[in-house]
């Protein structure tokens, strides 16, 4: 099982890049309250995923668990597993839980995750797709659907989720994970532009810098990069350099994206939609 632990570990990818283990334990789990559910799941939190597993099995064996609250033993068991690597044990506490709470939305992810592992791209996205229907918009869920759908080859439906997933979390975008998909998977690249612009949206314009940078980097060319990269180097009154960037978008895309932003009005205290383009964002900076 050596093996499928090193990628047990790897598959969720969202999980991983954003160290967020504790998150799979987000929907419905009760404590059984038994001294060995207990340590179990003190255990599991922990990260002794080994010695969880086998605080779990005691507290099944012990008969002391309600028949009511097993199946959250056998959840706890199933993401200690997960953790610990052995994906076939997981797949199966998971399909356990599922028997007792078959709208259990956090065992419908973990089973999802292991059949990502498995590439079992098809069982993935129905799993995931279900646990999404009762918990929309969870953000490890839709990384993982995203990835099913990639491990598919369906880079349509793929890029449709990797657009939710930026839409909640934009640094995904920045992240090492992404960056390896969009260099294999060309039609992924404008979903960079698009965190640029949500990092825009959020007045976080050293991302937006940043994120416009790699995007013009990759392609000296991309109009709406220039123009992204001219927007923030207008915000620092780095002049210059937004002139050449806007004067760049320009000369290759003439029509401009129009950007609607919020601004302080002088004498005010509050907020203003203005709209703008990269024409009138250049006459502001000469």
């Amino acid at each position: 099982m050596r093996s499928k632990g090193k990628m047990g570990r790897k598959i969720v990818r969202g999980l991983a890049w954003l160290g967020m283990a504790s998150w799979c334990l987000t929907v419905g789990l009760a404590n059984a309250g038994t001294p060995e559910s207990d340590q179990a799941w003190a255990l599991y939190y922990a990260g002794d995923y080994a010695k969880a597993v086998e605080k779990f099995n005691q507290a099944l064996a012990s008969k002391k668990v309600p028949e009511a609250e097993v199946w959250t033993i056998h959840s706890g068991l199933a993401w200690s597993y997960y953790w610990k690597g052995d994906v076939k044990m997981a797949d199966r506490e998971f399909k356990d839980v599922l028997k007792t709470a078959p709208d259990n939305a956090d065992a419908l992810k973990g089973l999802g995750f292991c059949q990502l592992v498995n590439k079992d791209y098809d069982g993935a996205i129905d799993s995931l797709k279900k646990s999404l229907q009762l918990v929309p918009n969870e953000y490890v869920v839709l990384v993982n659907l995203a990835m099913s759908y990639n491990g598919k080859k369906d880079f349509e439906n793929a890029k449709k989720v990797f657009e939710k997933v930026i839409d909640i979390a934009p640094a995904y975008a920045e992240s090492a994970e992404f960056g390896k998909i969009i260099s294999e998977q060309n039609e992924y690249r404008p979903l960079l532009t698009r965190a640029g612009w949500n990092y825009f949206w959020a007045k976080d314009f050293d991302s937006v810098v940043r994120v416009f940078g790699v995007v013009v980097s990759k392609n000296k060319d991309d109009w709406e990069g220039l123009m992204g990269l001219g927007y923030g180097n207008y915000q620092y009154a780095l002049y210059d350099k937004a002139i050449a960037h806007l004067g760049a978008s320009l000369k290759i895309k003439p029509e401009s994206k129009a950007i609607k932003e919020s601004v302080y009005a002088p004498g005010t205290y509050g907020l203003f939609w203005v709209d703008g383009d990269a024409k009138s964002t250049l006459a502001w900076c000469y």
